[in-house]
């Protein structure tokens, strides 16, 4: 079970079998581990919000939780149903045609940044943002700690796949504010980390550009890209419980 936000999520651009969970799912398949990948994420979901999601719903008995963390995620506040309806980046109905949600989400806010008519939305859904980052951060990491307790409550092991910002690589790695205090966190927890900025910051620039469709969010080869590291961190091990 793989819990997380837009990057793990997809979005409207990304096709349902190129994300992260399917493309993982695929490799462990074709390797002869049986196994059923759930993907439970929304777009600016945070640190708060995963936790929020293990409570309501639990972990459908999965025999590993995966916690995609990003850049933005280190200290946000948890995101709330506010944007839901007022937004066209969180409607509350599906579009009735793609070019309808193609329009009103990415040419229409896109053209009017452009060309300067009224006030529109970001092309892409805006996380919540901390008055105090570094009160929000000792948060998140008090929540991170709930949640792996709640995981492992159930004795189920858990890991976190921490995915960086294209400005964290380029024009070269720079680790993001808090990250060495969160790594250091995840040692005092003993939670596995799998670091695609650790795996990607010998990559040459323009490498690392191909892996990216935003600032912020992989395209289909950086979720290639992903689910490999995730394959070769996982899909040697048991967890038969």
């Amino acid at each position: 079970m793989m819990i997380g936000d837009s990057i793990l999520n997809g979005g409207s651009p990304t096709d349902q079998q190129q994300i992260i969970t399917e493309i993982f799912k695929s490799k462990l398949l074709t390797a002869r581990h049986p196994a059923e990948v759930l993907n439970a994420s929304a777009g600016s979901w945070g640190i708060g919000n995963h936790l929020g999601y293990l409570r309501e719903f639990g972990t459908f008995n999965s025999d590993v939780v995966i916690l995609e963390i990003g850049t933005n995620d280190l200290a946000q506040p948890t995101s709330t149903s506010a944007p839901v309806g007022n937004d066209p980046n969180f409607p509350t109905h599906p579009p009735l045609l793609a070019i309808q949600e193609a329009w009103t989400r990415y040419t229409w806010p896109r053209l009017s940044k452009i060309f300067q008519i009224g006030s529109v939305p970001s092309d892409f859904p805006l996380t919540p943002s901390s008055v105090e980052p570094d009160r929000q951060f000792q948060q998140n990491m008090q929540t991170l700690k709930t949640t792996v307790q709640l995981v492992r409550i159930q004795k189920i092991p858990i890991f976190v796949l921490f995915v960086p910002e294209l400005s964290n690589l380029v024009p070269s790695n720079n680790l993001p504010k808090y990250k060495l205090e969160f790594i250091q966190q995840l040692k005092f927890l003993q939670v596995p980390l799998i670091d695609a900025q650790s795996e990607w910051s010998t990559l040459p620039s323009k490498k690392v550009e191909t892996l990216f469709r935003d600032g912020i969010h992989p395209n289909e080869a950086g979720n290639q890209a992903l689910a490999n590291l995730l394959f070769q961190e996982l899909s040697g091990i048991s967890y038969k419980r």
